[in-house]
């Protein structure tokens, strides 16, 4: 650097913002540029200064209908759960309102049987989060079976815009923040976090699991069950295109895949900017194994490669599933391995269906099929309801366990 270069450095160096005014700059039109370039320029410049920011204002209202066309199918719908005179000797309905912080005001029921008559302290409860299409009115058979085979008490609520709970979801993060005012209305009761387990399914799964690690995330250790959910939205959506040509859940073609390929950038930025994305699979590994499982519809490789008419999920195929974002290469005898076969389901074909089934037009799209008739293709040949009520009552005792040796320890 020579002399002369090092003064004009740090002449320009030593200038203040004051003395060195960039608004005195002018800048002198070139002679050579036509005079049309400034208009060509703001006729490219239009769509991107007035057309692209009205877009999300345009697709969000459309994005939701699609998202959860719970809103459209039931909206103002002011029924609740309506039991049976013989229900009505088993259980009790307590009908509340649940306030999240930006106004929204949810519609809440709490069922459970007539025996329990705890302090909230000392009870369990299980939060069923719905899918899209689903009211917690739908659920009333769920609820009471909860409630009885578990002894807890069945939470059930209906997210905002849905039925008569006021307010309008414009994004996820407006579904996640309903279900955990839902477990915070719990949590100021002085239920334990502990006492909590999410059930959830299809699109709740993944609002569920994004409550979940919020509150995992503060030390509040509730549970989660995660019933044939996805990894994201972008992923179902990637997912539906490579299995375009077979419904099957599972069957992908080469056109698929490249399709698949080239829309998925276009689909994440789309969702992003509608701020509709839910990253469900990043959620879940901020969970701990302990306080999480899940259940995936999924058939065995023999069955699907011998089998075309084996049928998985095929609303969330197994590309956009969670299953598939948090899969494991281990061995074949490896113990996780053999545990996550456990949460493999398949169909389980009634005995009186079973001559209809080696037919070609018998067909179930295992994301709708209810969980009883779900078989695992685990060691213990249990139902997905079952194998729920085996994680609820695991996550509970674990609890008693604890506060059993910590009353030990006091006395020793």
């Amino acid at each position: 650097m020579t002399d002369s270069t090092r003064r004009l450095v740090g002449d320009f160096t030593s200038l203040s913002a004051r003395d060195y005014n960039i608004n005195s700059i002018r800048i002198k039109p070139n002679p050579h540029l036509k005079n049309d370039t400034g208009l060509l320029y703001r006729i490219f410049a239009l769509p991107f200064k007035y057309v692209i920011p009205i877009i999300p204002f345009i697709l969000k209202p459309l994005a939701r209908a699609i998202i959860l066309p719970a809103i459209n199918e039931h909206k103002n719908d002011k029924s609740s759960i309506n039991l049976s005179i013989e229900e009505r000797r088993k259980f009790k309905v307590i009908r509340n309102t649940i306030f999240t912080y930006d106004g929204a005001q949810l519609d809440a029921i709490e069922l459970a049987t007539l025996e329990q008559n705890k302090n909230p302290q000392e009870q369990c409860y299980v939060i069923n989060f719905c899918g899209n299409f689903t009211m917690y009115q739908n659920t009333k058979h769920e609820l009471c079976q909860v409630a009885e085979e578990l002894r807890a008490v069945a939470v059930g609520f209906n997210y905002r815009g849905v039925a008569t709970s006021s307010g309008m979801p414009n994004k996820t993060a407006d579904l996640v923040v309903d279900g955990i005012a839902v477990v915070q209305d719990l949590l100021d009761r002085g239920v334990k976090p502990e006492h909590i387990v999410l059930k959830s399914t299809s699109i709740g799964a993944a609002i569920a699991t994004r409550v979940a690690a919020y509150f995992h995330d503060e030390n509040i250790k509730i549970n989660l069950f995660n019933d044939r959910s996805f990894s994201s939205l972008a992923n179902v959506a990637v997912g539906g295109i490579r299995t375009y040509k077979y419904e099957s859940g599972h069957r992908e073609t080469k056109t698929g895949k490249l399709l698949g390929y080239l829309a998925k950038p276009f689909i994440i930025l789309l969702l992003k900017m509608l701020e509709w994305e839910m990253e469900a699979a990043t959620a879940w590994k901020r969970i701990p194994e302990k306080n999480k499982t899940f259940i995936v519809a999924r058939s065995s490789k023999l069955d699907r490669q011998t089998n075309e008419k084996v049928l998985d999920d095929i609303t969330i195929s197994h590309y956009g599933s969670l299953y598939s974002a948090i899969k494991e290469k281990l061995p074949k005898n490896h113990p996780r391995r053999v545990q996550r076969k456990a949460n493999k389901f398949t169909y389980e074909i009634p005995p009186e269906n079973r001559d209809e089934e080696k037919s070609a037009e018998v067909n179930y799209d295992l994301h709708h099929e209810p969980m009883t008739k779900l078989l695992s293709r685990g060691r213990q040949r249990v139902n997905a309801q079952q194998f729920f009520m085996n994680f609820a009552r695991q996550a509970f005792s674990e609890e008693e366990k604890n506060i059993t040796i910590a009353n030990q320890y006091k006395k020793s």
